[in-house]
């Protein structure tokens, strides 16, 4: 059985990602100060994240507006273990994948840079560009139900209210 170019890569790049992280990316990590599930760099790697996808400049409202961190440490402490280690793991690889692909970790990069290398694992269709989509739509739950991003995005819940009228035309 030969061993295909693409194979041989992705277990070289997942074989330098341990060596040069140390084990980092898959031991277990603790709970970062205040927070309920997330260690300190993945607080981070949220944060940073949260930059890339939601630049203040577009909707006038912040990750940091809206406690994206606060709010995604506890949706991940709400999840089942399986689920809550799984998307861990995801976050810690996304960080680390990035000295590959960029040359620094996700979190010390520029953010034009950052949103730039997502967009580009985002745009693969392997199972790394399922894991950072659906960490996208993760965040993107806790950034778009905030009043302050329906405004800018001109929308609201229901309809306006017309006052009612008999049928003579005069209001009830």
């Amino acid at each position: 059985m030969a061993l295909s170019r693409r194979v041989f890569l992705g277990t070289a790049a997942g074989g330098f990602l341990l060596a040069a992280t140390g084990g980092y990316v898959l031991a277990p990590a603790g709970t970062a100060q205040g927070f309920k599930a997330l260690s300190e760099g993945e607080i981070l790697t949220v944060r940073a994240l949260g930059q890339a996808y939601f630049p203040p400049e577009v909707l006038g409202v912040s990750s940091e507006d809206v406690k994206m961190a606060e709010q995604t440490d506890a949706y991940v402490a709400n999840m089942y273990s399986r689920e809550r280690h799984l998307t861990r793991l995801m976050l810690r690889l996304m960080e680390q994948r990035s000295r590959v692909d960029a040359g620094s970790r996700l979190s010390s990069l520029r953010v034009e840079t950052r949103a730039q290398l997502l967009t580009r694992w985002e745009a693969d269709r392997g199972v790394w560009g399922m894991g950072t989509g659906a960490i996208r739509v993760m965040m993107a739950l806790f950034y778009f139900p905030d009043a302050r991003v329906q405004a800018a995005c001109g929308w609201g819940i229901g309809c306006d209210v017309l006052p009612r009228t008999q049928p003579t035309g005069e209001p009830t």
